[in-house]
Parts: C-alpha cells; sequence; structure tokens
C-alpha cells in the first residue's frame, strides 16, 4: 500500500498492469479503498475487474471526488455482478 501513497495515477496505473502481466494476484480491497480515497479512477476500474472491492461505506468519504469514486467502484461492482449472471459464473 505504500507504492499508492506515493504514486501518482498514471504511474500506479502502469504499475499494477505491469502486475497483471506477470500474473500477480490482487488480493488486498484495501487498495480499491486507497483509491477512492485518493480519486484514482483508472485504478479503481482495473482492481474492480480483478474481483477487488470497496469496504468503506458512503458515510466514511468526505468530499464530491470520494463519493464519486465510490459510486464508479459500486457501480463496477455490479456490472461485474450482472456479467457473471449472465454468463452462469
Amino acid at each position: 500500500m505504500a507504492s499508492i501513497r506515493h504514486s501518482a495515477p498514471t504511474l500506479l496505473i502502469s504499475i499494477l498492469s505491469r502486475l497483471d502481466q506477470y500474473s500477480i494476484r490482487f488480493d488486498n480491497p484495501a487498495l480499491v479503498d486507497e483509491c477512492i480515497q485518493r480519486g484514482y479512477q483508472s485504478s479503481i476500474r482495473m482492481l474492480c475487474e480483478k474481483g477487488l472491492f470497496t469496504s468503506l461505506q458512503e458515510g466514511q468519504l468526505e468530499g464530491k471526488e470520494q463519493r464519486q469514486c465510490w459510486q464508479l467502484a459500486k457501480r463496477c461492482e455490479e456490472d461485474i455482478r450482472i456479467r457473471k449472471l449472465m454468463l452462469g459464473r
């Protein structure tokens, strides 16, 4: 998580993409929460696609940008749930 705190959004998505290329598992849901708090929308999408979802509740958020990122994470989560239902998984 330290890398998120010290990375620009574009660098973070590059790091996550590289880790994904090498089949590194993303298994820490706190990554999504940290990206929400920092407003890293592209990283949120990628992490949700990897099966990581936020544990934050809407009342825990500060500011408009965090709320928008949380809503994005929830939309991604719902899209994935619907996709799995349609594919029978």
